[in-house]
């Protein structure tokens, strides 16, 4: 049943057994749907707006590629202006020319 909404008006629209037996349908019916949902439906909908500019880019973290996409070996030069966390969780801080 579609939903109508009721204009609840000071001292006109009656508060019956109906009208409160509707807002309770209502909250029922609310309940109903998103009771339904699982985590799969959740993510499924995060996907279809995942991506750059939509706020929920899952390939960035806060903006920056995580370095886990380069592969576990890296060569060359690396510049680094802060620390490095390990996979352990520990912090490497360096100071200066390394």
């Amino acid at each position: 049943m579609a939903y109508s909404k009721t204009n609840w008006q000071d001292n006109v629209t009656p508060l019956s057994a109906a009208n409160l037996n509707k807002i309770e349908q209502g909250i029922a019916d609310a309940h109903a749907v998103t009771d339904t949902y699982t985590a799969a439906d959740v993510l499924a909908k995060l996907k279809t707006v995942d991506g750059a500019g939509s706020g929920l880019d899952a390939d960035t973290v806060r903006g920056y590629v995580p370095v886990n996409k380069a592969g576990d070996t890296i060569t060359g030069d690396i510049t680094v202006n802060g620390a490095i966390r390990t996979r352990n969780g520990l912090d490497l801080i360096f100071i200066g020319d390394v």
